[in-house]
Order: structure tokens, then C-alpha cells, then sequence
């Protein structure tokens, strides 16, 4: 099996409410396997603009409460932190699958 060659990382792009401890209660509903990651908002900045990816936090209301509006893609990225392939945020997983395959 190939399973341990790929590893799904959750980057957050709200430091300020995700930290990493509420990145590690968090992440696991999705998957145990998965890592969540964060980061300075100048760190994250830089990840989001070599991807292309995007996010735009809305201004606080009276009671300090803030929504963050964020793109939905999935990026194959490899080892090297290369590019590889945009999945929609609706791709079916056997499709994902496919394409990652041809990857490895």
C-alpha cells in the first residue's frame, strides 16, 4: 500500500482564533491522519501567495465576533513543495485518488 506516501496538511489562515492547540482538537474530525498547520500571519501570507490561494477576514462586529472567507481548493504539492494539481473542493475522491496516483 501506497497510503503513507501521501499526507494531507489543513493550513489555517486565521492565527489569531486557530492556534495549534485548537488546530490539533480540530483537525482530527476530518481525519486523525491529518496535520493542521498555522503559522505568523506573514508566514501564512507567504504560503498562500506561492500557491495562488486566497483569504480575506472580515471586519469585526460589535462584540468582536469575525468571519474569514477562504478558497476551497486542494492543493497536490510535493515533497518539494512543488505545485502539481488543483482539485475543486466537490472532486470525488475517486477521482483525487486517480490523479494522485499518477503523481507518485
Amino acid at each position: 500500500s501506497r497510503r503513507g506516501e501521501v499526507q494531507v496538511l489543513f493550513i489555517s489562515v486565521d492565527p489569531s482564533r486557530d492556534t495549534p492547540e485548537r488546530l490539533k482538537e480540530y483537525v482530527p474530525y476530518f481525519n486523525p491522519s491529518f496535520i493542521g498547520l498555522t503559522g505568523t500571519e506573514v508566514e501564512i501570507d507567504k504560503v498562500i501567495k506561492q500557491y495562488g490561494a486566497m483569504y480575506e477576514k472580515d471586519k469585526p462586529d460589535e462584540r468582536g465576533y469575525y468571519s474569514v472567507g477562504h478558497s476551497t481548493s486542494i492543493y497536490l504539492i510535493d515533497r518539494e513543495g512543488n505545485f502539481k494539481y488543483l482539485f475543486s473542493f466537490h472532486t470525488p475522491r475517486e477521482e483525487m485518488a486517480k490523479v494522485i496516483k499518477q503523481y507518485m
